[in-house]
């Protein structure tokens, strides 16, 4: 059975009455959902009930570029910023590069965050296959 993101309602809240900033709800009783079933005579998955009632607007097309699953770095995006680090621009300003080049920060396909992660990503490979990770395997 797959469901809606914002399917059901949140429990009890168990977060701290003190807290100045509470976590937003984000489920609104959704009952959209999909079952499959496998079915051994044809070898593959069947719908078997499809439920096509939201309760909640889609996300807007100028917010798509926000969604986790939007947000990936490319190889040939990476190769530029790899570019742009080597030149010895800092990170911060690669990613407005990036976006000037790309006609908007929109446009790029990932927050100035991605990058942060890929950055951290890469530093992390090169010290495990470079010197470090050579003085790790040897003590």
């Amino acid at each position: 059975m797959l469901v809606c993101s914002k399917e059901g309602v949140k429990g009890t809240d168990k977060q701290d009455v003190f807290r100045k900033t509470p976590q937003a709800e984000t489920r609104t009783n959704c009952g959209a959902q999909m079952v499959l079933r496998y079915d051994k005579t044809k070898a593959k998955y069947v719908v078997s009930k499809f439920v096509e009632t939201y309760n909640h607007q889609f996300i807007i097309a100028e917010c798509i570029h926000m969604m986790p699953s939007q947000q990936r770095i490319s190889s040939v995006q990476a190769i530029d910023v790899e570019l742009a680090l080597d030149l010895g621009v800092m990170a911060c300003n690669a990613y407005e590069l990036m976006g000037r080049q790309a006609d908007g920060k929109e446009s790029i396909g990932y927050l100035k965050v991605d990058l942060k992660n890929y950055l951290r990503t890469r530093r992390q490979k090169k010290l495990l296959y470079g010197k470090a990770g050579w003085l790790a395997d040897y003590f």
